[in-house]
């Protein structure tokens, strides 16, 4: 029996919990933009990156007192891109070199990696899920309804759509890993399954 095909594919979008732990920020402005550059599917080498020197957010961390918000698993960096501890990264080790490369940070709190997502899938159903466009009727300008090709996803575990590359997103595969190491800072909604059914809209009287 092919597991793969059996198995119900969930994905889901990779959130931190901002609310319960700490996060970065920039200690150089002037990253800024290669970090953003990084959307449109390029590499570190590619926008001159080999390591970030990073600020934790919170003051407390920076005075060296002590904190109601401690550093997680994963934790973010100010622009939203996803930052792994050394655990989190031995948990995931071939998941997120499978789905993009990881940049180690400058900072004070510990070991810390920026991950870069380079796979991107055009896995997002059109038909099916439910989109606001840009003028030119092509581009997507926010997903209201995520729905996906299945087959597009077998055996991803971390990926962007293409045509939605501002979300990172990640498949139940991943979020079993993370359940099961129990790492933490990780907030992350469902938002589409295989077996789900397409909402009907209902007629008015």
């Amino acid at each position: 029996m092919d597991t793969e095909n059996q198995r119900e594919i969930q994905v889901f979008e990779l959130g931190f919990d901002h609310r319960h732990f700490s996060e970065f920020l920039y200690t150089n402005e002037s990253d800024i933009s290669k970090i953003q550059a990084l959307y449109d599917g390029l590499t570190f080498a590619e926008v001159g990156l080999n390591t970030i020197r990073v600020d934790p957010a919170d003051e407390g961390f920076r005075d060296g007192e002590p904190n109601d918000r401690p550093f997680g698993n994963l934790s973010y960096l100010a622009s939203g891109f996803a930052v792994f501890d050394r655990t989190a990264v031995e948990t995931l080790n071939e998941i997120l070199r499978e789905g993009g490369e990881l940049l180690p940070l400058e900072s004070i709190v510990g070991e810390y990696y920026l991950f870069n997502c380079t796979r991107f899938v055009d896995s997002l159903d059109r038909d099916r899920g439910e989109f606001k466009y840009f003028l030119d009727r092509k581009r997507i300008r926010q997903v209201v309804r995520w729905w996906f090709v299945p087959e597009k996803l077998k055996g991803v575990s971390v990926f962007r759509a293409v045509d939605s590359r501002g979300s990172l997103l990640v498949t139940d595969l991943f979020m079993r890993r993370i359940e099961d190491a129990k790492l933490s800072g990780f907030l992350c909604p469902r938002l589409w399954g295989s077996s789900d059914k397409v909402p009907t809209l209902r007629k008015l009287p």
